[in-house]
């Protein structure tokens, strides 16, 4: 994460110097767009297919959605821009869905027998470095400019959860049963880095796709990254429940059965704890249930933008 600061840093700090180079550059030629913007979600966290960071389920990209007006773009010189985008998605992930049981490596993860989604709605501002300068009236602006983006972003994650079959059919809030005894904020910030490519389709109109990363601050996007505490230190019967989800027979995510024979035979049986069922070989207090990294998300989209409060221009002469 301080690699990823750190090059965010030196990002604005080139693209703010070469802001100021180009003070010949006349502020007449300056414009905003408005926008949307539709694509997909996806993320990064201890729910992955493999223990390593960028592993993704491309099987839980959910459509991502900015309304109308919620991208605004600013032109401010030959290569830079900056730009306020909303955004709403959703990310999530399941253990049954993305873990092996076949593979050593993941069974644990799928024993675990976790889920989650987490609706997040995301306000950012991006400084966008264009790396075709755009000279001359917006009417002249290049047909094919690809372009870097980086800047800060404030989300507002959480995280739920499927009941158990046998007490309702119900998604609840995971941060407020602190399933791992921590308490989290509802708001993240990440830090954006992305890439795109915008295509001129007339004087007023662009269309362009890119995809974003973000690295936030939070381990929680998934309510995943601790120990395992122990059914005792619950008071709340739902957080009982839902902590430790080994014995359940289905993915309560998609109502998937599980392969319990292959999960016992390495871990042993179903073991009732103080009253509440897991199995015998994972889920004691002090137990790994997530690993202390950062989460991430990504997104991929393709915009519509059209240039606004422009008036009495004259178009290029067609030829």
């Amino acid at each position: 994460m301080k690699k990823i600061v750190l090059i965010a840093c030196l990002f604005l700090l080139i693209a703010s110097q070469h802001l100021f180079a180009q003070r010949v550059y006349s502020s007449r030629y300056n414009y905003h767009t408005v926008g949307v913007h539709l694509g997909s979600f996806n993320y990064f966290g201890d729910l992955n297919p493999m223990p390593n960071t960028f592993s993704m389920n491309l099987g839980m990209s959910s459509i991502v959605v900015g309304g109308m007006g919620a991208d605004i773009t600013f032109k401010v010189a030959q290569n830079i821009r900056f730009r306020t985008m909303l955004s709403w998605g959703r990310i999530k992930g399941d253990d049954a869905s993305s873990a092996d049981p076949n593979n050593p490596d993941a069974l644990y993860r799928y024993a675990r027998n976790l889920h989650f989604r987490n609706d997040i709605v995301e306000i950012a501002e991006h400084i966008i470095y264009d790396l075709v300068p755009g000279k001359g009236r917006f009417y002249r602006r290049k047909s094919t400019v690809p372009y870097i983006f980086t800047g800060a972003a404030i989300t507002l994650s959480n995280p739920k959860a499927r009941t158990p079959e046998d007490i309702g059919d119900k998604w609840v809030s995971l941060r407020s049963l602190q399933t791992e005894g921590k308490k989290y904020s509802s708001a993240v910030i990440a830090i954006p880095v992305g890439a795109g490519v915008r295509f001129k389709i007339g004087d007023r109109l662009d269309i362009a796709t890119e995809f974003c990363l973000r690295f936030t601050f939070t381990d929680y996007l998934d309510d995943v990254s601790g120990n395992y505490l122990g059914v005792a230190d619950y008071s709340d019967d739902l957080a009982k429940r839902m902590y430790n989800r080994t014995a359940e027979p289905t993915s309560r995510f998609n109502d998937k059965p599980r392969d319990m024979e292959k999960v016992t035979a390495v871990l042993g049986g179903v073991f009732n704890d103080g009253g509440y069922n897991r199995l015998q070989g994972m889920g004691m207090a002090g137990d790994t249930r997530g690993l202390p990294e950062k989460d991430a998300y990504i997104s991929f989209n393709v915009q519509a933008n059209y240039v606004i409060g422009i008036k009495n221009y004259r178009p290029h002469p067609k030829k």
